[in-house]
C-alpha cells in the first residue's frame, strides 16, 4: 500500500476548501478529528475510519477504499442540515485528483445525527471513496 493513502483526509478538506457554498457557511473552519475548543458554529470535522488496500493474487493493486467521517455542527438543527446538504453537494459523485489522489468514485454511504455536548446539533456523513494510485 502506498503511504499517501493515509492523505484521503487532507484530500476531502481540499474539496471542500474549494467549494464556494461551503466557505461561505463557515469560512475556513474544518478539522481533522477535533475542533479548537470554543469554535464559534458552523463547523466541520472530518476522520478518516477506514482505509482499506486492494489485494489481487498477484499482490497489492495500488487501489483502495477509505472511509471519511463528516461532522458538520451547527447551532440550529436547522443550519446542520443545511451545512450537511453543502457537503453533501461537494462531495457526492466528486471525481478527480486531489492533493494528489485520484479519486474515482465518491459516495455517501450513510448519515446520522445527534445532539453534542458543546449545545450544538450535529449531521454525521460517512463518505467511501475509491482512491487509485
Amino acid at each position: 500500500m502506498n503511504a499517501d493513502a493515509f492523505d484521503i483526509g487532507i484530500a476531502v478538506k481540499n474539496i471542500l476548501t474549494g467549494n464556494a457554498s461551503v466557505l461561505a457557511k463557515i469560512d475556513k473552519r474544518i478539522y481533522a478529528i477535533a475542533a479548537p475548543e470554543n469554535t464559534p458554529l458552523p463547523y466541520v470535522v472530518y476522520s478518516r475510519r477506514s482505509l482499506e488496500p486492494d489485494y489481487s493474487k498477484d499482490g497489492d493493486t495500488g487501489e483502495y477504499t477509505a472511509s471519511v467521517q463528516l461532522d458538520c455542527y451547527a447551532k440550529t438543527y436547522e443550519e446542520s442540515v443545511d451545512l450537511a446538504k453543502l457537503v453533501f453537494l461537494s462531495l457526492q459523485g466528486k471525481r478527480g485528483v486531489f492533493k494528489g489522489k485520484n479519486v474515482s468514485e465518491s459516495h455517501l454511504q450513510n448519515a446520522s445525527e445527534e445532539y453534542a455536548s458543546n449545545n450544538s446539533y450535529v449531521q454525521i456523513l460517512n463518505y467511501g471513496f475509491k482512491i487509485d494510485n
